[in-house]
């Protein structure tokens, strides 16, 4: 039976093949069968986004099979958005790294450690096929603490990690912050099943902070205080 990694591996595999070129799948796949990968993952990584390109990657993805039977778990996946080919090429490569691994988070760690901006986006904007159970959540979480735009809208936006494991207060947090950035927060991924009084409060105080310095109230704050 296959297990749960090696299922998402083959339909992100399966849906990412089409949308290279000739040169591009030709990398991808010699690197994936590659016996040594493990010795040369942090030179694949970075190798991959001048190999396959940065064409836009839109797809439906299905949830792992461990999301799927959450109760919250809406419809049969969630439509990514934000993803180029080079993002979709490294999850895969981090998905196959795990094949019969006893601690395959330990393969993400690395990478998120010894990887440029771009990598870490791409880690951050999968990190619901590289670990649908969860266990790297406070390593998520401590990087919503970054001054990278570019790695908190990773995370924040249409990323469902969120809305599946952060705390009520990780999420609040989350939101807030992707407020103060001028972020737009209909773009949170579950926003709406994840608003609560205490989120409510926030964005009244955010709001009253704003309008007492005289600064602009983002507009899709509307959604939570409607």
């Amino acid at each position: 039976m296959q297990s749960d990694t090696e299922q998402v591996y083959e339909f992100l595999l399966e849906a990412l093949i089409p949308h290279l070129e000739e040169k591009g799948r030709h990398w991808l796949l010699e690197c994936l069968s590659d016996p040594e990968l493990y010795a040369t993952l942090d030179r694949r990584m970075a190798a991959a986004r001048r190999k396959v390109g940065a064409g836009k990657f839109p797809f439906h993805c299905l949830w792992p099979p461990s999301v799927a039977f959450k109760t919250e778990s809406p419809g049969d996946g969630w439509d990514v958005r934000g993803w180029d080919v080079s993002d979709a090429a490294r999850i895969c490569i981090l998905l196959r790294i795990q094949y019969g691994q006893a601690h395959p988070e330990e393969w993400i760690k690395q990478a998120l450690r010894q990887g440029d901006e771009r990598e870490r986006c791409a880690i951050m904007k999968g990190l619901l096929l590289l670990d649908p159970g969860g266990d790297l959540l406070s390593l998520c979480v401590d990087s919503c603490r970054t001054n990278s735009l570019d790695l908190f809208s990773a995370i924040a936006v249409w990323n469902p990690y969120p809305f599946f494991f952060f705390s009520e207060p990780e999420f609040n947090q989350l939101v807030l912050k992707s407020l103060f950035l001028d972020l737009d927060i209909a773009h949170i991924y579950g926003l709406r099943q994840r608003i609560t009084e205490s989120l409510i409060r926030m964005c009244e105080d955010f709001r009253e902070e704003r309008k007492a310095a005289g600064r602009d109230v983002p507009g899709s704050i509307r959604l939570i205080l409607s």
